[in-house]
């Protein structure tokens, strides 16, 4: 089960270890030989997790926009995306 899945489910995470994995990935760097480009270094953060997490996070978003958007007027809608906005800026600080 994903991370935003588990979040969605209110299950227990540890915020404190994925900052520090998300750390420990964004300071070490690989070489980027992909063909017909200019090789140059990419954290392991954007070679390896960054397009798979965007691309996650928009599929959860998206799921979860469409059950909202069928079970609530325009009013509750709203509501809920600002409480998803104040979740995610809890989680980020």
């Amino acid at each position: 089960m994903s991370f935003l899945e588990n979040a969605d489910k209110s299950v227990t995470t540890d915020m404190i270890l994925i900052r520090s994995l998300v750390k420990m990935l964004s300071t070490c760097y690989a070489i980027d030989d992909t063909p017909n480009q200019p090789v140059r270094s990419k954290s392991l953060y954007t070679l390896i997790f960054e397009s798979k997490f965007v691309q996650r996070t928009q599929q959860f978003y998206g799921k979860q926009q469409s059950q909202i958007m069928k079970s609530f007027n325009m009013d509750k809608y709203i509501k809920n995306v600002d409480l998803i906005f104040e979740k995610e800026d809890a989680l980020i600080e």
